[in-house]
Order: structure tokens, then sequence, then C-alpha cells
């Protein structure tokens, strides 16, 4: 079994605090070192705009300071990670966002507003207005659970119609879900009474091995791996594979780290190159602390 040096912990942790965000030093220190849960929240509270949405690149493939959709699903992942109630004025700020850019005739969000055409970003994405109203689970399902999560704050009619519709888009499509689906429906089921996560996560065990590439020679490829979906070993995901599929995946990643200690994104814009170059050093430091996290919650470090 191989694993991760100590030579390569430090390689890595020394790339997260050259080249990585104020952000990824403060979850380093948070998971690695004992450092203080307010160090992040300091650090994600300069993303959240005064509207309570987030904002300024904080998911770095769209260089966008005005707050959008993307960047405050990418806040409340780690905001949940954290622990957080309902009373705290991040989360109050960040529903209260929510809430306000639903849209009720499609029962779901825009990823970005109309700002996001102006400024550089990833070639998929673009002002979508949604004209058809069509569900997209993507974001609205992840949304969704975050209200699930804090629902004290939240209307409930307007819950009860964002949680119809994302059951209802899973019982009819779950034979047709892409991987970012279903990392949506994932999120959301964290937040779910047990036996109803349980439930929904069986459901999605047959999209999650319809989508999964378990040739590791195409994992350089933008494409799902085992380890895309399992966290631990205790995850109840980690059943639908093979104690060899996991163990291949973790060698993988151990294995793919370059030179400078961390991991190159395997994707690009495909446009914007100087302002790429900027984001692909915030992605490689953002890879390197999940995957320094993953790695220790299988025991490779």
């Amino acid at each position: 079994m191989v694993r991760l040096s100590k030579e390569n912990y430090e390689r890595a942790k020394d790339y997260i605090f050259r080249e990585g965000r104020e952000l990824e030093r403060a979850m380093f220190q948070f998971y690695f070192q004992g450092g203080s849960k307010e160090a992040v929240l300091l650090a994600l509270s300069k993303y959240q705009n005064e509207d309570g949405g987030f904002g300024h690149s904080l998911e770095s493939d769209a260089a966008l300071e005005v707050s959008n959709c993307l960047a405050t699903s990418v806040a409340f992942q780690i905001i949940c990670k954290l622990g957080l109630s309902a009373e705290d004025m991040m989360v109050k700020r960040g529903i209260e966002f929510l809430i306000r850019n639903y849209k009720k005739e499609f029962n779901g969000w825009l990823w970005f507003p109309p700002e996001i055409n102006e400024v550089p970003r990833a070639m998929w994405w673009n002002f979508d207005s949604n004209e058809e109203n069509k569900y997209m689970p993507n974001p609205a399902v992840e949304l969704t659970g975050y209200l699930i999560k804090f629902k004290e704050l939240v209307p409930e009619e307007l819950l009860e119609e964002a949680v119809y519709a994302a059951m209802k888009y899973l019982n009819e499509n779950n034979h047709s879900l892409s991987m970012h689906d279903i990392f949506c429906y994932q999120r959301m089921a964290e937040f779910l009474p047990e036996n109803e996560k349980i439930s929904m996560l069986h459901i999605l065990e047959q999209p999650i091995l319809r989508e999964v590439e378990l040739d590791h020679q195409k994992w350089t490829d933008y494409v799902a791996r085992p380890l895309s979906y399992i966290h631990s070993p205790s995850d109840e995901l980690a059943k639908i594979f093979t104690g060899e599929q996991i163990s291949s995946n973790l060698d993988y990643i151990i294995q793919s780290q370059n030179e400078e200690g961390s991991w190159t994104p395997n994707w690009n814009w495909g446009r914007f190159n100087e302002q790429w170059e900027l984001a692909k050093k915030e992605w490689s430091g953002k890879i390197a602390l999940d995957n320094l996290i993953l790695l220790k919650a299988f025991g490779r470090i």
C-alpha cells in the first residue's frame, strides 16, 4: 500500500502556503495544525458581499466580484463542514440571498447574473436566463439542501416547493444524472433525516456506478473516479466499490502529485490564458488541500 511520504506531505503543505489562498491556508491549519474555526470564517467572510451572497472569485473558474449562486454554494459547503448554526450572521445573510434569488417559475436558481459575461471565466460559465424554465438540478438540488439544513430561516412554502422539485426530478431522471447532478444530490442527502438520506443514496448508487471511470489510465481526463463520491472509509457509498478500486484511486492520488508539491487541475478554461494561469494556482492549492484531507481520512499519510 502506497502512503504519502512525510517529504511529499511537506511539499504539499509548502505549496498551499506559498501559492494557495488565505482560505485554503486557514483550512489547512484547521484540519492539520489545530487552527481555529474563526480563522477560516474570517477568510471566508472576505468573499461575502453586502447583499449576503458570495462572490469575489470564491469559485476560481469565474472571476466575478458580485454575488452569485455558484460562489454561494461553495461557501455553504465550507459553512456546513464547520458546523455553523442558523444563528450565525454569515448563514442568515447567505440564506436570505438564496431566498431572494429563488426562481419560483422553475423552482431553482441561476448560477450567475448577467455580469458573468463581462469577466474572465471558463468556457462553460456564461449567463443563461433559462427562459424555458427548465428545472436545473445543478445548482437547485445542492442549494435546496442548504435550505433544509437551515430550514428555520426559510419560508415553509418555498422550502416545500424546492424539495418537491428536487425529489420529482430524481425519481424521473435518476437514469440520466450527470456527474455534477449526482454531487448535488449527494450534498442534499446529508441534510435529510437518516432514513431519507439512506434512501436517496441508494437511488444514487446506479448513477454513480454508471458515471465512474474505473480505468486508472483515463483518470488524467475530467472524469468521475470512485473517490469523487467517497470521502472516508465510513461513507455509506463506500460499499458500492471494492477495496481494490478504492485503494487504486488512493494510490493514483499519491503518485500523481507533481514536483511543486501540488496536483494540477485536469481542465483548463480554453480562453483568458493569463487569468487562467492565476486561477490554476488557486485550484492547485485547493486540490492539494482536498487530497490531503482525503488521504488523512483513509490513513494514507
